[in-house]
Protein backbone atom coordinates (compact mmCIF):
# COMPACT_ATOMS: atom_id res chain seq x y z
CA UNK A 1 0.00 0.00 0.00
CA UNK A 2 1.21 3.50 -0.81
CA UNK A 3 2.31 5.37 2.34
CA UNK A 4 1.12 8.63 0.75
CA UNK A 5 -2.51 7.47 0.73
CA UNK A 6 -4.42 8.96 3.66
CA UNK A 7 -7.59 7.57 5.19
CA UNK A 8 -10.14 8.97 7.60
CA UNK A 9 -13.38 7.95 9.28
CA UNK A 10 -16.26 7.40 6.88
CA UNK A 11 -18.61 10.41 7.04
CA UNK A 12 -21.64 8.31 6.08
CA UNK A 13 -21.49 5.72 8.88
CA UNK A 14 -19.14 7.58 11.27
CA UNK A 15 -16.81 4.60 11.25
CA UNK A 16 -19.34 1.97 12.33
CA UNK A 17 -19.76 0.31 8.92
CA UNK A 18 -23.55 0.40 9.47
CA UNK A 19 -26.22 2.88 8.35
CA UNK A 20 -29.94 3.15 9.14
CA UNK A 21 -31.97 0.99 6.79
CA UNK A 22 -33.95 3.20 4.39
CA UNK A 23 -36.88 0.74 4.22
CA UNK A 24 -39.77 0.20 6.61
CA UNK A 25 -39.19 -2.61 9.13
CA UNK A 26 -42.28 -4.42 7.84
CA UNK A 27 -40.96 -4.74 4.28
CA UNK A 28 -41.23 -8.51 3.65
CA UNK A 29 -38.02 -8.97 1.64
CA UNK A 30 -35.74 -7.12 4.10
CA UNK A 31 -34.90 -10.31 5.97
CA UNK A 32 -33.16 -11.61 2.83
CA UNK A 33 -31.31 -8.39 2.01
CA UNK A 34 -27.55 -8.86 2.11
CA UNK A 35 -26.04 -7.12 5.13
CA UNK A 36 -29.36 -6.29 6.82
CA UNK A 37 -29.42 -6.61 10.63
CA UNK A 38 -32.89 -7.18 12.07
CA UNK A 39 -31.81 -6.36 15.63
CA UNK A 40 -30.64 -2.82 14.79
CA UNK A 41 -32.63 -2.21 11.57
CA UNK A 42 -29.38 -1.20 9.83
CA UNK A 43 -27.64 -2.16 6.62
CA UNK A 44 -24.02 -2.17 5.51
CA UNK A 45 -22.48 1.19 4.63
CA UNK A 46 -21.81 1.37 0.91
CA UNK A 47 -19.46 4.34 1.16
CA UNK A 48 -16.58 2.69 3.04
CA UNK A 49 -15.79 -0.51 1.21
CA UNK A 50 -19.06 -2.22 0.45
CA UNK A 51 -19.22 -0.39 -2.91
CA UNK A 52 -16.72 -3.02 -4.06
CA UNK A 53 -19.52 -5.61 -4.05
CA UNK A 54 -17.87 -8.24 -1.87
CA UNK A 55 -15.71 -5.96 0.21
CA UNK A 56 -16.51 -5.38 3.88
CA UNK A 57 -17.50 -1.95 5.16
CA UNK A 58 -14.32 -0.79 6.88
CA UNK A 59 -15.40 2.50 8.48
CA UNK A 60 -12.49 4.19 6.67
CA UNK A 61 -12.39 6.14 3.40
CA UNK A 62 -9.82 8.05 1.40
CA UNK A 63 -9.22 11.70 2.11
CA UNK A 64 -10.49 13.61 -0.93
CA UNK A 65 -9.03 16.53 -2.89
CA UNK A 66 -10.47 19.00 -0.36
CA UNK A 67 -8.66 17.29 2.52
CA UNK A 68 -11.75 15.72 4.10
CA UNK A 69 -13.10 12.18 4.32
CA UNK A 70 -14.76 11.30 1.02
CA UNK A 71 -18.43 10.68 0.40
CA UNK A 72 -17.87 8.79 -2.85
CA UNK A 73 -19.58 9.68 -6.10
CA UNK A 74 -18.51 7.20 -8.77
CA UNK A 75 -18.68 8.01 -12.46
CA UNK A 76 -18.02 5.75 -15.43
CA UNK A 77 -14.66 5.61 -17.10
CA UNK A 78 -13.97 3.75 -20.33
CA UNK A 79 -13.76 -0.06 -20.39
CA UNK A 80 -16.09 -0.64 -17.45
CA UNK A 81 -14.08 1.07 -14.71
CA UNK A 82 -15.48 3.67 -12.37
CA UNK A 83 -13.74 6.36 -10.35
CA UNK A 84 -14.81 8.73 -7.58
CA UNK A 85 -14.83 12.29 -8.84
CA UNK A 86 -13.77 13.57 -5.40
CA UNK A 87 -10.84 11.30 -4.44
CA UNK A 88 -10.08 9.35 -7.67
CA UNK A 89 -10.69 5.97 -5.97
CA UNK A 90 -11.17 3.34 -8.69
CA UNK A 91 -13.43 0.33 -8.76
Amino acid sequence: MNDQVKYGTCPVCNGSGRVPCPYDKDTPWLIGMSGYDTATHTSVCRNCGRERLCGPATGKVLINKDGVQCTHEYVARTKGYYYCKHCNDEI
